[in-house]
């Protein structure tokens, strides 16, 4: 007996697909990919990318910015949030989130692609759009509440 087709009325959920700064270890590659993540890294084919093309890149290939340079990806989200706003665009412009791993010692790549892999299947893509959230050994996984600024007035 075949199971009946699911519901056409069903939601589609999407999950977040990861490309990895390249300041991120390959080895997480597998082991996500192990973990049924699709992830690319920085590292096989974008190799030497500044951080703002890094994020656009990822951005142009509908991924999830994930890294462990957190100031610098963090002023990245601010400024886009801030100049987003400012620019008197009908739609703001959407990044597909970013998420922030920040180093612990002793934590190693197997573990880290848990935590992203945690991360994956509690989120989907739409609701983390131009949000960034990062993950702490102490405090796990938080989103960085930055000030949404308005539009400028003419």
């Amino acid at each position: 007996m075949t199971p009946p087709d699911p519901s056409p009325l069903a939601p589609v959920v999407r999950r977040p697909r990861l490309f990895l700064d390249e300041d991120m270890s390959e080895r997480i590659l597998d082991v996500l990919a192990g973990f049924g993540v699709d992830a690319v890294s920085a590292n096989r084919g974008f190799k030497g990318l500044s951080d703002p093309d890094q994020l656009l890149t990822a951005i142009g290939l509908g991924r999830t910015m994930e890294t462990a340079n957190t100031g610098d990806f963090l002023l990245l989200h601010r400024a886009w949030l801030a100049w987003s706003a400012n620019w008197d665009l009908r739609t703001m412009p959407r990044h597909h989130g970013i998420v922030l791993i920040h180093s612990a010692k002793g934590f190693d790549y197997v573990e880290i692609a848990g935590v992203l892999k945690a991360f994956i299947d509690d989120h989907e893509v739409a609701e983390i759009e131009n949000r960034a959230f990062a993950w702490t050994h102490r405090d796990g996984w938080h989103e960085r509440h930055e000030h949404r600024p308005t539009a400028r007035r003419r």
